[in-house]
Parts: C-alpha cells; structure tokens; sequence
C-alpha cells in the first residue's frame, strides 16, 4: 500500500494518468515508466526492480507488434481471409525499421496463423464464407472461383427446395420494426480494409457471384 500510494503521488507530480499497473498490460508500464522508476529507486529492497533499457526494449517491441491487432477479437468468419491477407501484407509485415524481436513475433505469429488455415477443407469453407459476404465476394479469393460458385449455386438450389413456400407474410407490428431498426454497434475493422483497398490492393479483382 505504501508503495502504491506513492506511485498515485508521482503520477500527479509528473502529470500522468492515474492508471494502475497491469502485469498483462505492457502500454501500462511503458507509459507509467518514470513514476515506476521514482517509487523504486526510494526503496533499497526494490531498486532492482527498476525496469532497465533493455526491459522497456522487450516490452516497447511487443506492444508494437501486437497493438494492431487488438481491433480482430471481434472478427467474424466471413473476416478470417480478408484479415488473413491484411497481416500478411500490411498489418504484420516485416518492416526495415523493425527490431529482431519484433521481426520474431510478428514471423512466429503469421506461421502459426497461416498453418491453423491451411487445411484445404477450412480454405473452400473461408472462400465461401468471404463470398456470401457483400463487403467481400470473391476479392480475396486466390483460386478455384468457378468452383466456388458452382458450389454456392448447388446449396442455394438445395435450400430453396427444403424451405417451403410462405403463402402470406406475417405482419410485423410497430414496436416489432423499431427494435428491428435499433442501431448497431459499429464494425471496428472497416478502416483497415478501406486502407488496404486504397494503399495495398489484393492480387484478384473484385467479382460477384453469377
């Protein structure tokens, strides 16, 4: 408690935010390093702990790395191969100015995203996926387009036929449509595509399904 309370006095002495420290958090330390740095250093029994250059090296990489990614928690399986090809072409691309561990991570992050997919029954799946989509359709697609619209066609056929036909429309009552019209929250991962479209386009051109 004591070293806590001295840490919210640093904060206020060296106008920071008053955040408290999360162990997960490594933006949190980064932020809050020289009040970590001024509670320690008063204290012999924890001096040591003082985050030296090459700690806040480590963390500074894997913050790098890592903070773009936070917007694809929420992505949906339609998203899994466009988002693919946004982090091997931008999002996690190598870059010159890149350290070796930030060059580590964002290798050993793509390897093991790009072999969890590669099965070929879970890339007809995500071709699929993608296609039905409107904001995608088959831009992201690499190959066998014909086939995939083949396919989609045989299972739009398929489930025409096993949903029986409605004879009247059901009415919908006022209170029914306005909460079929409460706003939704919005997609978080929008200006990524439209800055991928814009600075770094996909090798297949954008086509519809006949």
């Amino acid at each position: 408690w004591k070293h806590k309370r001295e840490f919210l006095a640093a904060q206020k002495e060296m106008k920071f935010p008053e955040h408290s420290l999360k162990t997960e958090c490594p933006t949190r330390i980064i932020e809050q390093q020289k009040a970590i740095a001024h509670v320690l250093s008063s204290d012999k029994k924890s001096c040591h702990l003082i985050p030296t250059w090459q700690d806040m090296d480590v963390l500074e990489a894997i913050n790098k790395s890592l903070h773009p990614l936070v917007n694809f928690t929420d992505a949906l399986v339609s998203f899994v191969k466009p988002v693919l090809h946004l982090f091997n072409a931008s999002i996690l691309k190598v870059k010159d100015d890149d350290t070796d561990l930030s060059r580590a991570i964002k290798s050993k992050i793509l390897e093991y995203l790009n072999e969890k997919y590669s099965d070929p029954d879970i890339q007809a799946l995500l071709d699929m996926a993608s296609t039905v989509d409107p904001r995608f359709k088959m831009r992201y697609t690499a190959e066998n387009k014909t086939t995939i619209q083949s396919r989609l066609k045989s299972e739009m056929q398929t489930l025409a036929m096993m949903v029986p036909p409605q004879e009247t429309a059901q009415e919908t009552s006022e209170e029914d449509a306005e909460a079929g019209c409460a706003p939704k929250k919005k997609m978080t991962l929008g200006s990524y595509f439209k800055t991928a479209e814009q600075a770094l386009p996909p090798n297949n051109q954008e086509s519809s399904v006949a």
